[in-house]
């Protein structure tokens, strides 16, 4: 069975596939940030932030950061 689509009809349907994606990742791991703001949240520059091995998420040319990875980040840096 083939189905036929307008280029419209593909393009919303991809959106809405893409929402629902961002909308699984950031209830898994909270919101999700650009490197800017992963580096502002934690008071960094971005070659600190590059070179750390920080999980990120991959979206076509963007990087994205879960707020809860840069969390533990913290924890397992935090010196007592």
């Amino acid at each position: 069975m083939k189905i036929e689509a307008t280029e419209d009809e593909t393009r919303s349907l991809h959106d809405k596939a893409v929402k629902l994606w961002v909308q699984e990742l950031m209830a898994e791991g909270g919101p999700l940030l650009t490197r800017p703001q992963a580096c502002g949240y934690l008071n960094v520059g971005e070659q600190f932030i590059i070179k750390s091995e920080m999980p990120y998420i991959k979206m076509g040319n963007s990087v994205r950061y879960r707020l809860s990875d840069l969390k533990s980040f913290e924890e397992k840096n935090l010196v007592k």
